[in-house]
């Protein structure tokens, strides 16, 4: 008899308390962007497929206070260009003007890709070329733009 109480007590405290194997999660107050968002790192302008000028003007969402980094990559070659980086609002948007290739008309018509990226696991700089994306806590789906 005894050992069926102590087999039952233990499945009884669960029972009762609610108690659960994994411990609350934490975070941190102190750092807007470790506290968790329902708010995507997304790129929601321009629209992918649309022809952009070479400096063209981008907006998007991500978590408040969240530093996000663009980064264009031009189709063909192996550079993938960081672009300076913008800070979301309270309201989580953020804004950035980006470069689609180079000034004046000898990148015309080439297609280029763009993805947003947040808490990047090595530091970036803007002005700097990467040889692929980079990895990050936070990243976006690619957007397509043809330079007009």
């Amino acid at each position: 008899m005894m050992r069926r109480f102590l087999w039952i007590y233990p499945c009884f405290l669960l029972a009762i308390t609610g108690c659960n194997s994994a411990p609350p999660a934490e975070t941190d107050q102190s750092n807007p962007a470790a506290v968790q968002s329902d708010i995507p790192l997304s790129i929601s302008s321009p629209g992918t497929e649309d022809k952009v000028g070479q400096e063209l003007l981008m907006k998007g969402t991500a978590p408040a206070g969240q530093r996000v980094w663009l980064i264009v990559h031009p189709q063909g070659t192996p550079d993938y260009w960081i672009q300076p980086s913008a800070s979301a609002n309270g309201e989580g948007q953020w804004k950035n003007i980006v470069y689609i290739g180079r000034s004046g008309q000898g990148d015309v018509g080439l297609r280029y890709e763009i993805r947003a990226v947040a808490e990047p696991k090595t530091p970036l700089i803007a002005g700097k070329v990467l040889k692929a994306w980079p990895e990050a806590l936070l990243q976006s789906d690619i957007l397509k733009v043809t330079r007009k």
